[in-house]
């Protein structure tokens, strides 16, 4: 069985606001490779609406596919 990884942002003072928390290099490095080691990703409603609304008709180059296709 492996490994279920959880991500979330958030501040050393409990902000996990995405419009408040700098995206630098570094935090986008950081989601990168958290990514990278993924099998799977799995988003909340919102999230898969806006993730959806960015990629559609995007070709997958890494292999992903939509489990709701």
């Amino acid at each position: 069985m492996r490994a279920l990884r959880y991500s979330i942002n958030v501040t050393l003072d409990g902000c996990c606001d995405h419009c408040v928390i700098p995206a630098d290099e570094e935090l986008h490095r950081h989601a990168i490779e958290n990514l990278d080691q993924a099998d799977a990703l799995l988003f909340g409603r919102v999230t898969y609406e806006m993730m959806e609304a960015a990629f559609r008709g995007r070709r997958c180059s890494r292999g992903y596919q939509s489990i709701s296709t």
